[in-house]
C-alpha cells in the first residue's frame, strides 16, 4: 500500500508539472482526487487493513492528498497569471503612438457646386429662399402661366400624389414654383435665388435625369432689363469657369417670362468638337431666363405697371459636369463610391 502511495505521488507531481491548460489540470485533479481517483480508492480501502497498519497508511494518504491539493492550487494560480499576462500582451496599447487616422467624408460634387454658386450670388447681394418639394399644382403650373391645357406641361411630366377635390399635389418639376410663394408674402424690391431638387418623368441619358438640382433667380425692382439679366449670367459663369469662357445668348421660350432667352456655354468636355454630352452641338444650355411675365405678377398680387422683374434658372447638375468634365450626368446620383471619391 505504501508503495502505491509513493507511485501516486511521483506520477501526480510529474503530471501536474506538465499541465499547460486549466482543463487539463482539472482532469488531473479528478484522476487522483475525484470519486474514482487513484488516491481516493486507497483512502476508501484503508478500513480493510489491519489496525496497526491502518493508522500509518491513513496518515501518509492524507498528507499526500494535502500535498496534491497544494500542487494543484499552485499550478492553477500559475496558469491564471500566465493567461492574464498573455491577454495583456495581446491587448497592450502604446498610448504614446499616434492613432489610426480615420478617413473623412467630403461634399458631394453637386453640393460643392451649389454652395459655390450660392456664394457668388450672396456676394452680389442676393438672399437664399427654399420651398417644398411636394408642391401644389397651382404654384408649380397655374401661377406660372402653365394652365392645364398648356402644351408645355408635357415637357414637365411628373409624379402626382394623392389629392382632394380642391388641391392637387405633385413632386415639383421646377423651383420656379417658389417665386409666387415668395412674392405673395414679400414686397419688392428684392433679389433672391431659390435652390432645390426637382423631379421629371423623362428618359434618362448622358445629359438628362429624372431628379436634378436647379437654382432659380428672381429680381424685382422699378427698372430691370435684359441687359441686367445678361450681366448677371455672364458674371456668374465667368466666376465659375474663368474670364475666357465662351458663351452665347439666344432667344428662348418659357411660359413664365416674356421675352425669354437662353445662355449657352461651350461644352468644356469636347471644346465645341461635338460629343454625346452636348448632343454633337458643342454647346450646353445652362442659363435660361427672361423678363417676368405679367401673368406671374398678377397671380402674386403685383402690378406689372409698377414693377419689373427678371428671372432665370441654372442647371446645377450641368454646371457640375462641365466644371469637373464628367462625361455622363447619371454618374452624379449613381452612388458609386469609385466615382465620388475623385472629388
Amino acid at each position: 500500500m505504501q508503495h502505491n502511495l509513493i507511485k501516486i505521488r511521483e506520477n501526480a507531481e510529474k503530471e501536474i508539472s506538465d499541465v499547460v491548460t486549466r482543463d487539463a489540470l482539472e482532469t488531473t485533479r479528478i484522476q487522483y482526487l475525484g470519486r474514482s481517483g487513484a488516491l481516493t480508492a486507497i483512502l476508501r480501502s484503508i478500513k480493510e487493513l489491519p489496525e496497526d497498519e491502518r493508522r500509518k497508511v491513513g496518515e501518509e494518504a492524507n498528507h499526500l492528498r494535502v500535498h496534491i491539493e497544494h500542487l494543484l492550487e499552485e499550478k492553477r494560480a500559475h496558469l491564471e497569471r500566465t493567461n492574464q499576462e498573455t491577454i495583456l500582451q495581446k491587448e497592450w496599447i502604446d498610448v504614446t503612438r499616434p492613432g489610426i487616422r480615420i478617413g473623412k467624408g467630403h461634399l458631394h460634387p453637386i453640393t460643392k457646386i451649389r454652395r459655390e454658386i450660392e456664394a457668388i450670388f450672396i456676394s452680389m447681394g442676393f438672399g437664399v429662399v427654399e420651398g417644398p418639394e411636394v408642391e401644389l399644382e397651382h404654384y408649380n403650373f397655374d401661377a406660372l402661366n402653365l394652365p392645364e391645357t398648356h402644351p408645355a406641361r408635357e415637357m414637365q411630366d411628373t409624379w402626382w400624389l394623392e389629392h382632394n377635390l380642391k388641391e392637387r399635389y405633385l413632386l415639383r418639376t421646377q423651383v420656379t414654383a417658389i417665386q409666387v410663394r415668395f412674392m405673395e408674402k414679400n414686397n419688392p424690391p428684392f433679389r433672391i435665388i431659390m435652390p432645390g431638387v426637382v423631379y421629371r418623368r423623362e428618359a434618362t441619358d448622358t445629359s438628362h435625369e429624372i431628379q436634378f438640382t436647379q437654382m432659380d433667380g428672381l429680381v424685382v425692382d422699378k427698372k430691370v432689363s435684359l441687359a441686367d439679366l445678361k450681366g448677371i449670367m455672364e458674371t456668374v459663369l465667368k466666376r465659375l469657369f474663368g474670364d475666357n469662357i465662351k458663351t452665347r445668348l439666344r432667344a428662348g421660350y418659357f411660359p413664365f417670362v416674356e421675352p425669354g432667352v437662353e445662355m449657352d456655354i461651350e461644352c468644356l468636355y469636347c471644346r465645341q468638337k461635338g460629343c454625346s454630352l452636348c448632343k454633337q452641338s458643342g454647346w450646353i444650355e445652362v442659363f435660361p431666363g427672361g423678363i417676368v411675365h405679367p401673368h406671374v405678377f398678377k397671380t402674386a398680387g403685383y402690378n406689372s405697371k409698377d414693377w419689373q422683374g427678371i428671372a432665370w434658372d441654372i442647371g446645377v447638375d450641368r454646371i457640375a459636369i462641365l466644371k469637373y468634365k464628367i462625361p455622363d450626368l447619371r454618374l452624379l446620383r449613381s452612388g458609386d463610391l469609385r466615382f465620388l471619391r475623385q472629388f
